[in-house]
């Protein structure tokens, strides 16, 4: 495959931002049941609501330019609720050393992936008890991956 025949993804992104755009502002306005959005495979719009979901994917497809590429999906978590605990994960889990650096005591790690609507969790593969603890307090609303542990140079 030569460089013209693969596709233009940037052109691709391009033209999905202004829809992007419209389904966060939309979101922004249902904060209780925006659950985020994503951009699938260059082609289709995700977004998640936790609720409504007959009421809320048609009215997204009257603001889009290409409302036929929406992708609505129910989902278990607001964006807020997946934002709440990702702040109280890091203001609880996340120990900072000198100079404000992270120092690995479990925790190492924290995103949010909206499109399988969770929290990830990165701890370092010697603390399966941090994990457990953390499984067993948030339920399904993380994902704990393992990793680490920290390289100091």
């Amino acid at each position: 495959m030569t460089m013209r025949d693969q596709p233009d993804y940037d052109w691709e992104l391009e033209q999905h931002v202004p829809d992007l755009e419209r389904i966060e502002r939309y979101g922004l306005g249902h904060t209780d049941e925006y659950g985020g959005h994503w951009l699938e495979d260059h082609v289709f719009l995700g977004v998640a609501f936790t609720d409504a979901l007959p009421e809320h994917e048609p009215a997204l497809k009257t603001l889009l330019d290409l409302p036929n590429r929406l992708r609505a999906v129910r989902c278990d978590f607001s964006l807020a609720h997946l934002r709440q605990v990702q702040a109280e994960l890091h203001e609880a889990e996340m120990r900072q050393g000198r100079a404000g650096a992270t120092k690995p005591e479990g925790v190492i790690g924290l995103g949010l992936d909206v499109r399988r609507n969770v929290v990830v969790v990165r701890v370092l593969t010697e603390c399966s008890d941090v994990a457990e603890r953390l499984k067993s307090q948030y339920g399904p609303v993380v994902d704990i991956e393992f990793g680490g542990p920290a390289i100091a140079f």
